[in-house]
C-alpha cells in the first residue's frame, strides 16, 4: 500500500500530476503519475519544480469488463481529504474514478454541502445527478463531522484522521471567531446527532464556550456540560 508520496512536482494537468520522489530536479530519476481531484489540481497549478507531498490511495482499476486491472495512484492534500474521498466511494454508484471527478470543490465546501443536505450544490458537481446527490446526503450526512465544517484546512497537514468512523480535524472555528477545542467539537457532533444543522450546532456551542471557556477542554471532558447548556439544561 502506498499511503504518501513526496518529491519534485514534474507536471500537473486537470486530472493528474507527475512526481519524482527522491529527486533534486524535475528531470531526475523515476516519476509517478498520480491521479488528482480537480480541487487538488488547482492547488498544484504553477508549482512545477517544487517539492510537494500527497496523501495517496492505491487502487486496482478493472478494465475490459474486469478481465484485467490497471494500478492507479490517487493523491490528496491531507489525510482528511483522502478520508472524505473514501467516504464518497461507500455510496452505491460512486466508484473511485467517479468520486475523484466529483471532488471539484474544496473538501471543506463539499463536506458542508453533504452535512447540510444541500443537494442543489451537489448536483452542480461533475458526475452527480439529483438521485445520486440525494443518496450521498442520505448515506453520509451523519458521517461527515461538524468538526470539519467551517475549518480552514491546511494543505499538507493531517488532521485528526478517522475517529469513530468519521473524519477528524485539528480545530473548528465556530462562530464569531470562537475556536473550539475537542470538547467543543464533540459537542457540535452530539448536537448534529440530535438533529441540529451544523451551522446551528456551531452557533449554540460557540455561545456556550464564549461564556464558559473553561468547559472546552482539550481532553473533551466538558462536552456533556456544553451540550446541556446549549440545549438550555
Amino acid at each position: 500500500m502506498i499511503s504518501r508520496i513526496s518529491g519534485v512536482l514534474v507536471s500537473v494537468s486537470d486530472d493528474a500530476c507527475e512526481i519524482a520522489p527522491g529527486a533534486e530536479r524535475a528531470s531526475d530519476g523515476l516519476t509517478y503519475t498520480v491521479m488528482l481531484p480537480a480541487y487538488m489540481a488547482a492547488r498544484l497549478e504553477g508549482k512545477s519544480g517544487t517539492r510537494v507531498t500527497l496523501f495517496t490511495r492505491y487502487v486496482l482499476e478493472g478494465v475490459g469488463q474486469g478481465t484485467s486491472f490497471v494500478p492507479r495512484l490517487m493523491g490528496f492534500g491531507s489525510v482528511d481529504d483522502r478520508a472524505l474521498f473514501e467516504l464518497l466511494t461507500t455510496v452505491k454508484g460512486l466508484g473511485g474514478r467517479r468520486a475523484l471527478r466529483a471532488m471539484a470543490i474544496e473538501p471543506m465546501e463539499l463536506a458542508r454541502a453533504i452535512a447540510e443536505g444541500d443537494t442543489g450544490a451537489l448536483v452542480k458537481l461533475p458526475e452527480i445527478g439529483k438521485k445520486l446527490a440525494e443518496s450521498i446526503v442520505h448515506e453520509l450526512a451523519g458521517k461527515v463531522p461538524g468538526v470539519l465544517l467551517g475549518e480552514a484546512m491546511v494543505e499538507g497537514k493531517a488532521g485528526g484522521g478517522a475517529r469513530n468512523g468519521v473524519l477528524g480535524a485539528t480545530a473548528s472555528l465556530g462562530v464569531n471567531g470562537v475556536r473550539l477545542k475537542r470538547a467543543g467539537r464533540d459537542a457540535v457532533a452530539a448536537l448534529m446527532a440530535l438533529g441540529e444543522t451544523s451551522a446551528e450546532a456551531e452557533r449554540r456551542v460557540s455561545l456556550v464556550v464564549r461564556e464558559s471557556p473553561d468547559l472546552d477542554s482539550a481532553d473533551g471532558a466538558g462536552a456533556n456540560a456544553i451540550v446541556a447548556r446549549a440545549l438550555g439544561g
